[in-house]
């Protein structure tokens, strides 16, 4: 097998068709595929995409298998402006996994999260352990306080995440805060 990464700022049209059936329809890394009703509660909440600043795709041959969005907004924290990155949508085909392909997809997502000069990284992740320690190899560290965010209805939302940082202040602010972390409209 042979795996082409590539970067897209913007999906054309088919990318799109073909990244958003990629995610319908892929599992998640216990296996299962979100019902309607789940898809429907997820949109509400992961509705971040106007903040993707660029698409990591994995082809083999013309076959979709790896996808990753790259994320930039600007939030407040404890009145200072910073820029908050952030990786999501981090999925591979399951006869793909365990080839490296996630791996490779992180490492590319971390060059240009640190290029795009962002104080913090943040994920959230699926809470299995083995999800968990595939992050911390690249860094990022549990929160112990969950952060707040907004779902397209407008209802706030909580979720435990992990952060890598980028810059050490910011990093001591949210991981010894007990103040929330708001990041705004959506997650990711």
């Amino acid at each position: 097998m042979h795996f082409v990464l590539s970067e897209y700022k913007t999906l054309s049209k088919e990318l799109e068709a073909e990244v958003y059936d990629f995610r319908r329809n892929t599992s998640k890394n216990d296996g299962t595929v979100r019902t309607d009703e789940e898809w429907t509660k997820h949109l509400e909440k992961y509705c971040s995409d106007d903040d993707i600043f660029a698409w990591i795709l994995v082809h083999d041959k013309d076959k979709l298998v790896g996808i990753t969005a790259i994320f930039k907004r600007q939030i407040t924290l404890n009145g200072k402006n910073i820029a908050l990155g952030g990786i999501g949508k981090v999925r591979v085909k399951e006869e793909y996994r365990r080839k490296g392909i996630a791996s490779q997809m992180m490492k590319r997502a971390m060059e240009i999260l640190q290029s795009m000069r962002c104080d913090i990284a943040l994920l959230s992740p699926d809470p299995s352990p083995f999800v968990i320690r595939f992050y911390e190899k690249f860094g990022f560290l549990m929160m112990q306080t969950p952060y707040i965010y907004f779902g397209k209805s407008g209802g706030q939302y909580t979720d435990y995440g992990m952060v890598f940082p980028y810059n050490m202040d910011v990093r001591s602010q949210i991981l010894t805060d007990k103040v929330q972390l708001n990041i705004g409209k959506g997650n990711w």
